[in-house]
């Protein structure tokens, strides 16, 4: 932050403290600092930076046990990005939103009981309709034409309709969303969803073409 000159190095800069401090376990100093990254990016118009704001937020409302923030953050991005018409922002933003349907849907434990309390009412919501919000969300993001055929968007798309499948036990279907995954996650040399992708066909023992 010391050799940023430019106001948005200088926002840029802010933004990446406030992820250190996540990491470091400095769940409100870091949340702090972004809201004010993000609402000084909100004031000067610089709404790609603000996009990029807010899912540091999520992973702060996450890290703090706090899904009923993080799901409301979401829908509400979605909706801005929708009206100010950035269409793959928008993208990114179901993608992540039903990822995190996805993750409380195939949970192998069970959350700490003032985390599951404070979260009732949104893991209730997600226990009954989450397979349904998923689906809509991922549909939606691939309905967008302005991502790449075989860009990384495409890949987790497929990657998590595959795991909605697999939930649901469509193994067919699994199978289909698996391999088109590793197709575009292969194009993009993104070893880590690549690796995800052939774990995930692996558990219907098979192997990618």
């Amino acid at each position: 932050m010391k050799v940023a000159v430019a106001p948005y190095d200088q926002n840029a800069a802010s933004q990446v403290k406030a992820a250190a401090m996540l990491l470091q376990g400095r769940l409100e100093e870091g949340r702090e600092l972004m809201l004010i990254a993000r609402q000084w990016a909100l004031d000067n118009g610089w709404l790609y930076a603000a996009s990029g704001i807010d899912f540091g937020m999520v992973a702060a409302h996450a890290l703090d046990g706090d899904l009923q923030s993080a799901v409301a953050l979401l829908k509400a991005s979605i909706k801005t990005a929708d009206a100010n018409g950035s269409r793959v922002v928008a993208s990114w933003y179901r993608i992540t939103l039903a990822e995190l349907y996805l993750r409380v849907l195939t949970a192998t434990s069970r959350p700490m009981l003032r985390v599951f309390l404070r979260n009732f009412s949104t893991i209730l919501g997600i226990a009954l309709f989450g397979t349904r919000w998923a689906r809509a969300l991922l549909v939606e993001a691939k309905r967008n034409d302005k991502l790449a055929e075989f860009g990384t968007a495409r890949a987790r798309i497929e990657l998590d309709l595959g795991k909605l499948a697999l939930h649901e036990k469509r193994l067919g279907d699994a199978r289909g969303h698996f391999e088109r995954a590793h197709v575009a996650a292969v194009a993009q040399s993104a070893t880590i969803i690549v690796g995800e992708v052939e774990a995930a066909i692996a558990t219907l023992g098979l192997r990618p073409h």
